[in-house]
């Protein structure tokens, strides 16, 4: 699992829904991160690593490396996944739908 240096939060800490450490690696793209957009789909990597996404990739966005903690900070929403296995991905239709999830191949 891929980590970033560590720096503060301003969650507290009994609030951490994550098994992985908030400095654990978390992607997303740079259009979701710039324009605030919802996150509507999650990826739990089978090396532990989290990708976190709005819906499809279009072809000019760009890979955005964020720790967890960021991440989670930036939409607690996504707290409700922290027990989603490795190897298994979440999905909902729009913020405050329920997440579904299913395992995914990684290939």
């Amino acid at each position: 699992m891929s980590e970033v240096s560590n720096h503060r939060h301003s969650f507290l800490p009994a609030s951490w829904p994550f098994e992985s450490s908030e400095s654990a690696a978390a992607f997303t793209t740079v259009r979701l991160w710039n324009l605030k957009l919802p996150v509507l789909r999650a990826f739990h990597c089978s090396n532990g690593d989290w990708q976190f996404l709005n819906g499809d990739i279009a072809d000019d966005d760009e890979c955005l490396m964020v720790c967890l903690g960021c991440m989670f900070e930036r939409d607690v929403s996504i707290g409700i996944l922290g027990d989603l296995p490795p190897g298994w991905s979440a999905s909902r239709i729009s913020v405050g739908a329920a997440w579904e999830s299913e395992p995914f191949d990684e290939e």
